[in-house]
């Protein structure tokens, strides 16, 4: 943390706007600049875990159509579930980690007009 106080009891969305509003044009762009640098961070994980998941599957496939017997087929089969489904927790938790700090540094920006108003 900054070492600011960040109690939510204290944080009045209201001033946060008005304070947001009276900043204006730089606000408005700095908001614009920082989605869009959000957008690609999370297109560019996005993408790693689709790279990642088609490189699973095709192993997973090759190892399925070497495959000899239904016992083998059906380890295969949980091996892979079991896999994707890790893999899909750890990349939303990594998502939902990357949301919470975005909206984290734009609420701090958007209250940062107060503090300088001397609130």
């Amino acid at each position: 943390m900054s070492g600011k106080e960040t109690d939510t009891a204290e944080f009045d969305p209201l001033r946060s706007l008005a304070a947001a509003q009276a900043e204006g044009v730089g606000l408005a762009a700095w908001l614009g600049c920082a989605m869009v640098d959000y957008t690609r961070r999370a297109a560019n994980d996005m993408a790693g875990f689709a790279r990642d998941k088609a490189l699973r599957d095709a192993e997973t496939l090759a190892r399925a159509m070497t495959c000899r017997d239904a016992a083998s087929l059906a380890a295969i089969q949980q091996d892979y579930l079991g896999e994707t489904v890790a893999a899909a927790t750890k990349e939303a938790a990594h998502q939902a980690e990357k949301t919470a700090q975005f909206c984290s540094n734009v609420r701090e920006r958007m209250t940062s007009a107060l503090d300088e108003q001397g609130s």
